[in-house]
């Protein structure tokens, strides 16, 4: 599948300013429970027609005892969504490097303040990939530091 459109950069602000009038003015927006409406304030006030469909509800899983403790033995935790660094921070705690997908996702750490927030440098997998990578290898680099201590 070809998209028709991509906006330059995958944030909301950026589709809705990007989107181009020649595919029509209404537009059916399928979006998340959670989803802010910044996507449909700013092609509202560029003249389209914007319904809005919430397609799923995020939901927050139960985790266990033993899931919980596992979490906790982690360094770094990759998000690619707000929603998933908010729940992580209020199960598990904010003292781990937290790895972003997407200004938002990035944003939102910061604001939990984790430890030390990392993001993408594009917003391509291999771009997570290597980050992912990168800390690591850091993590480790300082764990075999301070064990020869």
């Amino acid at each position: 599948i070809t998209p028709a459109f991509e906006p330059s950069w995958t944030t909301a602000r950026h589709l809705g300013s990007e989107l181009p009038e020649k595919y029509g003015v209404r537009v059916l927006y399928p979006t998340s429970n959670l989803a802010d409406s910044t996507v449909e304030e700013i092609l509202t006030s560029r003249g389209f027609l914007v319904t809005r469909l919430n397609v799923y509800d995020t939901k927050f899983p139960f985790w266990d005892k033993d899931q919980l403790e596992q979490a906790k033995k982690v360094d770094i935790v990759a998000f690619c969504s707000p929603s998933a660094a908010t729940s992580w921070a209020e199960k598990v705690g904010r003292d781990f490097i937290a790895v972003t997908f997407g200004p938002s996702t990035t944003t939102r750490a910061e604001k939990l303040n984790f430890r030390e927030v990392r993001s993408c440098q594009a917003m391509q997998l291999e771009s997570l990939v290597d980050l992912l990578e990168r800390c690591y290898h850091r993590s480790t680099e300082v764990r075999d530091l301070d064990a020869s201590m």
